[in-house]
């Protein structure tokens, strides 16, 4: 939650700010997200890791998104961080966070096992955490992202990816 919220706050700045476009570019560039998201719905993720082992493509999937959003800051750094890189990266993050979700979903039924009671007190302890963090960690995400971006300017848009990548 917290690297995911990095990714949220600097968005919108590393678009519209540092590369320049507009604020019709900052909403494509969200739709892209929801779009990618939507359409890697439509494909049987669930039959790829029922013929898997689910941790391999937790793991696989897990990397692919540490190397494209590690991608973004490196780019950007090397002054080879256009609009439509930055959508593309965007676009195949969905593929992969989603097969990521539907992974650690298939975890956490492999280690809480049949028993009805512990899965509906851990779904109730996991969506506690989950609400507790939705609330704390946008706030602490945007308390860093300022820091970075006072340390490093306009490039600590591009730095909190290095934060969201290796979160």
């Amino acid at each position: 939650v917290f690297g995911v919220n990095f990714h949220m706050v600097s968005q919108p700045f590393l678009v519209m700010g540092t590369l320049g476009m507009s604020a019709t570019s900052l909403g494509l560039v969200r739709n892209i997200h929801m779009g990618g998201m939507a359409a890697a719905n439509a494909f049987p993720v669930g039959a790829l890791i029922d013929k898997t082992d689910y941790r391999v493509v937790f793991a696989a999937t897990t990397v692919g998104r540490f190397l494209l959003m590690g991608s973004i800051p490196l780019l950007f750094l090397a002054g080879h961080l256009p609009f439509t890189g930055l959508a593309l990266i965007v676009a195949a993050n969905s593929w992969f966070q989603n097969a990521m979700l539907i992974a650690d979903g298939a975890a956490r039924r492999s280690f809480l096992g049949k028993d009805e009671a512990l899965n509906k007190d851990a779904a109730a302890t996991l969506s506690k955490w989950d609400s507790v963090g939705g609330f704390l960690m946008p706030i602490a995400a945007g308390i860093a992202v300022g820091a970075l971006v006072t340390a490093l300017g306009p490039a600590g848009y591009a730095a909190a990816y290095a934060v969201y990548a290796a979160m």
